[in-house]
């Protein structure tokens, strides 16, 4: 859909948006896997930087989350 020509701009929107999170899920679940690996190594140094990359990644998913049911998911319904 996001690539659609003939979708209407409020469905390619939230199409869009959906796959921004969906690729921030990713990241979060890398960068989860990550901070754990380096806990397991005892390099709390890394792990304690991975885990702040987290809370970052987290705060942004948190956002889009909040753009799309506040109003792209309303626009895109509308059409």
């Amino acid at each position: 859909l996001a690539s659609d020509p003939d979708a209407e701009p409020e469905v390619r929107d939230a199409a869009m948006l959906a796959a921004v999170q969906q690729l921030e899920h990713l990241e979060i679940a890398k960068y989860g896997a990550a901070r754990s690996h380096a806990e397991d190594l005892g390099d709390f140094k890394a792990a304690d930087v991975l885990a702040k990359i987290l809370e970052e990644e987290g705060a942004f998913d948190r956002q889009l989350t909040r753009l799309a049911e506040r109003s792209i998911n309303f626009k895109a319904a509308d059409n």
